[in-house]
């Protein structure tokens, strides 16, 4: 097993998952449907806003880096999906950065756009 096989699996795994829910969505009737699978306005705000988000995410991913970038996708879409403390979604955000930069840029070594936080956090190295 080579470092692609699990991607690969699971892209296979998610494009027949694709496949059967396209062909469902297409042969069956529309009257088979629940009224409420069709979104509302609300709900297309709700997309509209998390596109908004990740379209955010991506252009301060290289300024600022991939963690503050991460963070700043996890504070927009906690309220998107209904979370109305600030206290947790603040905390939830400084631990997705703190996480992702543990995780990856230490742990696993991998090289992350660290932007601006370059030369405060050390991406390589041993940890103490």
């Amino acid at each position: 097993m080579g470092p692609g096989f699990m991607p690969f699996w699971l892209s296979v795994g998610l494009g027949i998952t694709a496949a059967a829910l396209l062909v469902r969505a297409v042969a069956l009737p529309a009257r088979r449907f629940d009224p409420a699978f069709y979104p509302d306005r609300a709900g297309g705000i709700r997309v509209i806003l998390i596109l908004a988000g990740y379209l955010l995410a991506i252009v301060l991913m290289k300024p600022l880096g991939m963690p503050i970038s991460l963070a700043i996708i996890t504070a927009v879409t906690m309220p998107v999906f209904g979370a109305r403390n600030w206290k947790a979604i603040a905390l939830t955000a400084i631990l997705t950065l703190f996480g992702v930069y543990l995780v990856f840029g230490r742990w696993l070594g991998v090289p992350l756009p660290m932007g601006i936080l370059e030369k405060v956090l050390p991406i390589y190295g041993p940890i103490y």
